[in-house]
């Protein structure tokens, strides 16, 4: 088959490129894999190759989250045309073997209804062993599991950058302005209201902090769209996208802002694709976070069976209260972070930015240890409580959390 063929090229060291597949629904997990993948490139110098799925997409039941992340990133300098043409043989052939494999998968679903893991469903070259668990992961010495390598920054080709700065110019006026990218979802993106609240949170929290942050030169401009609350705030450094900016804009706006403020969400990994410095509010899990050396976290305030408790101890919890396929039955609460929290955080964070003062406190320092300390003991946890040891993805979970360098917000530490 196509996707195993292409898989073996990529683990030749003679080869020169690395071919990859990311998952195509989600920005954010789309964005998570072209890291990755992106990773794997430069540790074994190899120009990083995206395939995009592009065929009979309603007949085959799927969407593409954004055409751009395909089209407009730029990974190698000087593209030769053996790397045009590659790319050009390598999407008609997976795209001819994703037809056949697609029909069969549509059909299982309607008459079989056999359980077909993920990368089944859409292949996953490149990423599958960089991102899913092979059997024997539990069997290896944790110390032996390499955190993801070091990679050369990602940006937007020159091209399509001058182009959407260009035409996002004609729209709103932003030449020569402090951009910070503001992401914040609610229960209007999904409309699960009442359900999985803990990914949802309210924008009237963030006004104070849009207020400070205006006051202090910056202009803010909000990603996601028509499908969230609108916020009852004008100003001239205050901009909403509809879904129609967001989609063609977003990552042309998170590449060229100063910073980034969201909440767990697809456009935060898009940020940290980009190396962009984050701060990532009303945080509900370790999973990935913090990741990048100018990153830094806000905690949700956790309650356990009603009785809140404080962030050491949340952080120190069994796995299964990180799991995100759990977080609706483990008896958490996850208190949305009130303004005074966020502008906390963001005043802090403002502060180590504008100094360009990222160094840890022994605080922060202690607490990064403490997030090492525990996934090691997870991972050596082989009771059948343990969820990770079922999780499709511990892999990646575990390669993260070795890789982590940012830290959480000072001010929110025990």
């Amino acid at each position: 088959m196509i996707s195993i063929l292409i898989n073996k090229l990529n683990k030749i060291k003679r080869f020169s490129y690395y071919i990859c597949t990311p998952w195509i629904y989600a920005i954010g997990t789309c964005s998570e894999q072209i890291d990755i993948a992106h990773r794997e490139a430069c540790q074994n110098n190899k120009k990083l190759i995206l395939v995009k799925l592009v065929i009979f997409k309603k007949f085959l039941k799927y969407n593409v989250c954004n055409d751009k992340i395909f089209s407009d990133l730029d990974f190698n300098k000087n593209n030769s045309r053996i790397y045009i043409c590659l790319k050009f043989i390598c999407t008609f052939f997976v795209n001819l073997e994703f037809l056949f494999i697609r029909s069969f998968v549509i059909f299982n679903d309607k008459f079989i209804k056999f359980k077909l893991p993920e990368h089944v469903r859409f292949p996953q070259i490149g990423v599958k062993d960089l991102f899913y668990n092979d059997k024997n992961l539990f069997n290896t010495d944790y110390e032996n599991i390499n955190p993801y390598p070091k990679k050369n920054k990602i940006t937007l080709n020159k091209n399509a950058k001058l182009k959407l700065q260009e035409e996002f110019n004609k729209i709103f006026n932003i030449e020569g302005k402090k951009i910070i990218c503001l992401h914040v979802r609610d229960s209007l993106y999904r409309k699960d209201s009442g359900r999985r609240e803990h990914r949802n949170s309210k924008i009237e929290n963030y006004l104070d902090s849009i207020q400070f942050l205006i006051e202090k030169g910056y202009t803010i401009i909000r990603l996601g769209g028509l499908r969230q609350t609108h916020l009852n705030f004008k100003n001239k450094n205050y901009f909403e996208l509809n879904d129609d900016q967001n989609l063609k804009f977003s990552l042309y706006l998170v590449e060229i802002c100063e910073f980034y403020i969201g909440t767990s969400s697809g456009p935060l990994d898009t940020a940290f694709m980009f190396e962009k410095p984050t701060l990532l509010t009303n945080a509900f899990t370790i999973l990935g976070y913090p990741r990048n050396y100018k990153d830094r976290v806000l905690y949700r305030n956790i309650e356990l069976n009603g009785e809140k408790i404080s962030l050491t101890k949340f952080l120190s919890l069994p796995f299964f209260y990180h799991d995100i396929l759990y977080m609706d039955k483990n008896n958490l609460s996850y208190i949305e972070n009130n303004s005074d929290e966020i502008l906390n955080s963001v005043k802090e964070y403002t502060n180590n930015f504008e100094n360009n003062n990222f160094s840890k406190t022994e605080k922060q320092i202690k607490i990064n240890n403490l997030l090492s300390q525990n996934m090691k003991k997870y991972f050596n946890d082989s009771s059948k409580k343990n969820t990770l040891i079922e999780h499709q993805s511990a892999i990646s979970f575990i390669k993260w959390s070795k890789s982590q360098k940012g830290a959480i917000c000072d001010f929110q530490i025990d």
